[in-house]
């Protein structure tokens, strides 16, 4: 087991991004409308957010996880950091929030989709990430930030991540707030190694302007409709999903994001990351919560 903390010993992936506590309601007849009451019969606690999925996922395929990130206050900090440990993802990174709410996600799981409500709560990362990172970076090989919001608010994580050797993707996430900033986004994203929208992320950068040919390589997660790659200025390649007993699509696109990356590190082809990737996905559908008892999946490489 992973210890809090341990040094960091092995080379390996650092995820960063902010860290919830996901509050999961399940098997309800529709979603609440206001003025309404709804009641659901299924109600689970999970570590949550892009960042401490995703650093779940890369544990769960043997790739040494670490994740940089302020963890929720109490008292549902102990709770992630418990579920964290058991994912086998090093904290050595994190801080936790000692003051005010802590941050929380509603999800509210109906039929094969899914809502969200979410606080956040004062900064993503710890104050002295800089440090940490490049006092680090000999035992790191790629930066993987969990959502764009995060990279907007720390745009030198980048910086700090090429001058250290480290390769960079990011997640999309949905963020109303972040699809405005189109000069922003499009310095930012230009610069990554692997970009992950979803469908529904990629139309909306569309209309900023932002295509699949401003990262280096962005991967276009399409649900059950598979997923496609397309590296800068070439044709796309497309591969099928895995079919799958869907029980909880939360976290699906966060473990698709760790099946591909861990792949392409390993230098293999795009055909076969989009397959693990797939793969990936499929587990996390077929589960319920993000990254809750996540079999070894270590054979998918």
């Amino acid at each position: 087991m992973v210890s809090e903390s341990a040094a960091l010993n092995t080379t390996g992936i650092v995820c960063a991004g902010r860290v919830y506590c996901d509050v999961n309601f399940a098997s309800f007849d529709a979603m609440p409308t206001l003025g309404e009451e709804t009641f659901a019969d299924e109600l689970t606690l999970h570590g949550g957010g892009g960042a401490f999925i995703s650093a779940s996922y890369f544990a769960a395929l043997g790739v040494p996880s670490y994740l940089l990130s302020c963890l929720p206050a109490e008292p549902f900090g102990s709770l992630v950091r418990a579920e964290a440990l058991k994912n086998n993802v090093d904290l050595t990174l994190c801080a936790t929030s000692t003051q005010g709410p802590p941050q929380i996600t509603v999800a509210m799981v109906h039929e094969d989709d899914r809502a969200f409500l979410t606080h956040q709560h004062a900064q993503a990362l710890p104050s002295q990430f800089e440090s940490l990172l490049t006092q680090n970076s000999s035992r790191l090989q790629h930066l993987h930030v969990g959502e764009l919001t995060t990279l907007m608010a720390y745009p030198q994580l980048i910086a700090i991540a090429l001058e250290q050797g480290l390769s960079i993707s990011a997640d999309c996430a949905w963020d109303v707030s972040q699809f405005s900033k189109a000069e922003e986004l499009v310095a930012l994203i230009s610069q990554l190694d692997v970009f992950l929208p979803s469908e529904n992320e990629i139309q909306r950068l569309r209309g900023c302007g932002i295509d699949e040919h401003v990262a280096k390589l962005t991967v276009v997660k399409q649900g059950a409709s598979g997923a496609y790659a397309c590296a800068r200025h070439q044709n796309s390649v497309h591969s099928q999903a895995l079919a799958c007993s869907v029980v909880d699509t939360i976290g699906a696109g966060d473990a698709f994001n760790s099946g591909f990356i861990a792949a392409w590190l390993q230098s293999q082809s795009i055909e076969e990351a989009l397959q693990i990737a797939n793969a990936c996905g499929a587990v996390a559908a077929s589960k319920k919560g993000g990254a809750t008892d996540l079999p070894q999946i270590d054979n998918l490489l």
